[in-house]
């Protein structure tokens, strides 16, 4: 898991540190995956068939409990039992080996349906409840009163510290005259997890407050932490000579470290200082979003990386770019480490938000490169992204396989709309930019809160979470005021400006003390103190 001195410093865990665990009995916070090496073709028209090419992940195994949906949360209060949240990833070796180890075991899944309402969450899948839940790394578990407040929680669990922790709840649970006790760290996970639940006092926007987001990076920097693409692209697009050298020396150290496979993509994180231990899971998300920021500083690197993410990501059949490939092998007796001899299945998910930035990274690489393979390909997955994952009631999905009644996420309509800006300003397409500008509409009128920010998800407006700090994605709020301070720039329109100024004036302050990891919001406050208005795009509203 990401610490202090991680290369990548922020992942799907929402970058909380992985020391920090409030629980009632001892655990083990295990490094997800190790030992892993891939080789995909050498170039764009090099594709695999996927079929042969690749194994499929499973879905992580249920053992013997018997899992409900968080849909289903109200039976716990009607029964009036603790919920019992496990959040996984599919591509976690841990998260497979607890669910292997203890829930295959009967006793011990009897004594959870016995005792709890148990709900499992793919955190990929529902990043919202990541947000709310995550306790530093995957898997995480979340124990929560039956009107699902906190209760306590903890990352990996033996069978024996679960069987214990399962205890020590239910005797709090049953017996109110003991609650006092665990009222404190009750009290300290609610307040850890909900830190950017709410805005603080409003900033005022200006050059002085853009420039201690990028010294805040600078530091960063300097303390040896990355992170992430959206900050290095803070750093480049900046004014400050000496930020943007930092950035391409780092970069250049990035791209010469362990964590760059030899086919030009990215393990996840390092786990030891020295980088000798890695966690060698990679996704799209990742990969994607510094295919953008080669493509801005290393040509060479960035045709590797683009072409990598190609021959092994791209699933010709959906017309999309799939989840990534997890640290472990999957044999019959389980999920096994990854050694020379093995190699890692892929994670056939389809996620909107993921392939908004590949769109994004290839649209970048087109333009670095001028080879126009790269343009077709961004266009032909940003028509399959609006033919596919578009709810019939406008407004994006977040998974392929959705079901009937979705959550829409913000982090999925703002960097689809940007991908479709970065289309525009690519090619030239018009339809693309009309495409961008109905999806914010949306975005707007479903997720723009009383407070001015944007809400993450629609509908549950009362759990609602207005972060800014970039995840295993960019930030939704910070991507918004990107997306709508390009758009004001296009049609003049002052609404998408104020919209933007609200946004940043909102979130600014409470994201000060964490602005190096808020690399989203940055880049949009520097369009936003920049932006002159050119409008070049007819407003034929009635041709959507």
């Amino acid at each position: 898991m990401p610490g202090r001195n991680t290369i990548f410093s922020l992942d799907a865990s929402g970058g909380r540190p992985a020391g920090f665990l409030l629980r009632l009995a001892s655990s083990h916070l295990r490094p997800a995956c190790v030992l892993l090496t891939l080789s995909f073709g050498s170039g764009a028209c090099d594709r695999v068939p996927e079929s042969s090419a690749f194994s499929e992940l499973s879905a992580s195994p249920p053992g013997q409990v018997t899992w409900r949906e968080w849909s289903e949360r109200d039976s716990a209060r009607v029964l009036k039992r603790p919920l019992f949240v496990f959040l996984y990833s599919r591509r976690s070796y841990w998260c497979r080996e607890m669910a292997s180890r203890g829930f295959e075991d009967p006793e011990l899944a009897r004594a959870i349906g016995r005792g709890t309402w148990p709900v499992r969450v793919d955190v990929d899948r529902r990043p919202d409840l990541a947000e709310r839940f995550g306790l530093g790394g995957w898997p995480s578990t979340a124990f929560l009163t039956p009107e699902g407040e906190w209760m306590t929680g903890s990352t990996y669990l033996d069978p024996e510290d679960l069987r214990e922790l399962l205890r020590r709840v239910w005797v709090y649970s049953n017996n109110p005259k003991r609650w006092a006790d665990f009222e404190r760290e009750r009290r300290n996970l609610a307040l850890w997890t909900a830190r950017e639940a709410q805005p603080s006092s409003r900033a005022v926007v200006s050059s002085g407050l853009l420039q201690s987001f990028t010294d805040s990076t600078v530091a960063a920097l300097k303390r040896d932490e990355v992170p992430g693409p959206e900050s290095f692209l803070a750093l480049l697009d900046g004014d400050d000579s000496a930020a943007r050298a930092l950035a391409l020396d780092r970069l250049n150290e990035i791209v010469a470290s362990p964590l760059r496979d030899s086919d030009g993509t990215f393990f996840q994180r390092r786990l030891t200082p020295d980088g000798v231990v890695l966690d060698r899971e990679k996704t799209l998300a990742m990969n994607a979003g510094w295919l953008a920021v080669l493509a801005r500083t290393d040509t060479a690197a960035a045709i590797d990386l683009g072409d990598a993410l190609i021959g092994g990501f791209h699933a010709p059949r959906k017309g999309l770019f799939v989840a990534g490939f997890a640290g472990f092998s999957e044999e019959s007796s389980g999920a096994v480490l990854l050694d020379a001899g093995r190699t890692p299945p892929r994670d056939p998910s389809v996620y909107t938000s993921w392939n908004a930035l590949a769109v994004t990274g290839l649209a970048a690489l087109y333009q670095a490169s001028s080879r126009t393979d790269y343009l077709d390909l961004a266009r032909d997955a940003m028509a399959s992204i609006r033919t596919r994952l578009t709810h019939p009631a406008g407004g994006m999905l977040h998974v392929l396989d959705q079901p009937a009644s979705p959550v829409f996420l913000l982090a999925d309509q703002a960097l689809v709309a940007r991908a479709a800006l970065d289309l525009y300003s690519a090619g030239g397409d018009t339809a693309e930019f009309r495409f961008a500008l109905k999806l914010t509409d949306v975005m707007l009128e479903r997720l723009l809160d009383d407070t001015g920010a944007l809400r993450d998800r629609w509908p549950e407006p009362d759990a609602a979470v207005f972060h800014a700090v970039d995840r295993l994605v960019p930030s939704g709020n910070g991507v918004a005021v990107q997306v709508l301070t390009r758009l004001y720039g296009l049609t003049a329109n002052r609404r998408y400006a104020e919209t933007a100024g609200e946004i940043l004036a909102v979130l600014a302050n409470s994201h000060l003390a964490r602005a190096a990891y808020a690399g989203a919001l940055s880049r949009g406050m520097a369009m936003y103190l920049r932006v002159v208005p050119t409008p070049s795009v007819p407003q034929d509203r009635d041709n959507y």
